[in-house]
């Protein structure tokens, strides 16, 4: 295993860590949808409409692969996938009332130290129709601010799926050191959406100390990652 494929690793999950950091952004520049409509429209984007053009671009014979598995065992990813639907609502919640670099690095930061769409889906419809915002999807103030709406949404939705694509890449690269991906990819996500935090000003207004404590937790994270990556070594 060569240093070169190990840093391309690294390079392919930062990237992907930059992706996931960053998925929210678009967020911001939805109009006139509450939070249930435009999470609904991401999620179809990330759960379904890019990860089956996935499918069809680097396993075009996956509907084969899927009638030869056992259905007790699709049965189980399917409730596992549910489960993880379950805690990505909770994520985006997180996101809605903390913000992008707070909620990430209480969400995440559980992640590291605790180590689908369904869900998303039930509560996003009922939210819309407990709000009445179900109208969301076919009005706005203009056919152009409606359908950048949804192109915003999907592109949360493809920044949140590509991660996976890169990370699946870059830990395939990592040789002996494949079980730090995980860790790299958690830590670098915080430190990203901390950036964004800071850039779109959710931390104004803090004292300094917030800030000092904020630098030290991000040097914090980024030590134990380095210290997962050597001690493969030892």
């Amino acid at each position: 295993m060569s240093y070169h494929s190990v840093f391309t690793g690294l390079l392919l999950i930062a990237t992907g860590a930059f992706s996931s950091g960053s998925f929210a952004i678009p967020f911001g520049k939805i109009k006139g949808w509450k939070w249930e409509s435009y999470w609904l429209v991401y999620s179809f984007g990330a759960y379904i409409i890019f990860p089956l053009i996935a499918c069809l671009i680097f396993a075009p014979g996956f509907l084969d692969i899927y009638s030869e598995v056992p259905s007790d065992r699709l049965l189980k990813v399917f409730l596992l996938g549910a489960v993880y639907g379950i805690g990505n609502l909770s994520f985006g919640l997180s996101l809605r009332y903390l913000g992008i670099s707070l909620g990430y690095a209480l969400s995440l930061g559980l992640m590291l130290a605790i180590g689908t769409l369904v869900t998303t889906i039930i509560w996003c419809i009922y939210l819309g129709l407990r709000n009445r915002s179900l109208e969301d999807y076919s009005k706005s103030t203009s056919a152009k601010t409606l359908s950048l709406n949804y192109l915003f949404a999907l592109s949360a939705g493809f920044l949140w799926f590509i991660q996976f694509i890169l990370y699946g890449m870059g830990k395939s690269k990592m040789g002996p050191y494949t079980f730090t991906s995980w860790g790299i990819l958690m830590g670098l996500t915080i430190v990203f959406a901390t950036v964004w935090g800071l850039y779109r000003k959710e931390w104004k207004g803090a004292p300094l100390k917030v800030y000092i404590l904020m630098i030290i937790s991000l040097m914090i994270i980024i030590s134990s990652s380095y210290i997962i990556g050597i001690s493969g070594s030892i």
